[in-house]
């Protein structure tokens, strides 16, 4: 976008072209194309420019100037932000990362190992998910997530389960590195990891190994987190 100094003399005044010096410039030639560059030098009866993008520099004659237009610089693109940190409703530490379409997170809750270390062993969840991240609309900060998650989960006892699914998400990604996100569970199953020190291992059914991969997701995923993407 061009902000206008327009002057109407057959010459460009001294003042005008010294305050422009060293400043993206358009200069406006009798009978010939518009000449964009940066102002860099001028005399008596020469105005000199460096023209991108290969910074010819260039001597203009000052009587064939009719007009000099000031450039506004173009704008810097925001800053691609990358790795971001946060904190879980489920009170957890999430680290993400998002990159083009890809996007991966590990998040680890801290309330249960704090809440369980009376215990003889403490409780422990985790997630770890990697998938992509498709924009709802074209140029939108907010991103619909999808991907694939484990899910490690101990709650005390000789058992420790493993979850392996798929969840989505949605995520706001502000320009300033603000950072609001859901993530939910889909649908996966949990195996059970471990042996009785009495000898004998209940079956493990198909329902529990759901109702596991669930109670692994509500434990170790963040369901709704805010933090700051560097």
């Amino acid at each position: 976008m061009l902000a206008v100094l327009l002057l109407t003399l057959a010459a460009v005044p001294d003042a005008s072209l010294r305050a422009m010096t060293g400043s993206m410039v358009r200069l406006d030639r009798e009978d010939e194309l518009p000449l964009e560059g940066k102002l860099v030098g001028f005399e008596e009866q020469w105005v000199t420019v460096i023209v991108p993008p290969n910074e010819e520099v260039i001597s203009v004659p000052r009587d064939r100037i009719v007009r000099l237009h000031a450039v506004a610089p173009p704008a810097e693109p925001p800053r691609e932000r990358i790795v971001g940190v946060n904190f879980g409703l489920s009170v957890s530490l999430l680290v993400d990362a998002r990159y083009k379409l890809f996007y991966g997170f590990a998040n680890g809750n801290v309330l249960f190992p704090l809440t369980s270390l009376a215990g003889t062993t403490p409780w422990l969840a985790f997630a770890v998910g990697a998938g992509i991240a498709l924009p709802l609309v074209k140029g939108s900060r907010w991103f619909a997530d999808m991907f694939g998650q484990v899910l490690p989960l101990h709650i005390g006892g000789a058992y420790s389960y493993v979850g392996v699914g798929v969840g989505v998400g949605l995520r706001y990604d502000s320009p300033a590195g603000f950072v609001f996100a859901v993530k939910l569970p889909v649908v996966g199953y949990s195996a059970r990891v471990g042996r009785s020190p009495y000898g004998y291992d209940p079956p493990h059914r198909a329902g529990y190994g759901f109702g596991y991969y669930y109670l692994a997701a509500l434990m170790g995923l963040p369901i709704v987190s805010v933090g700051y993407r560097f």
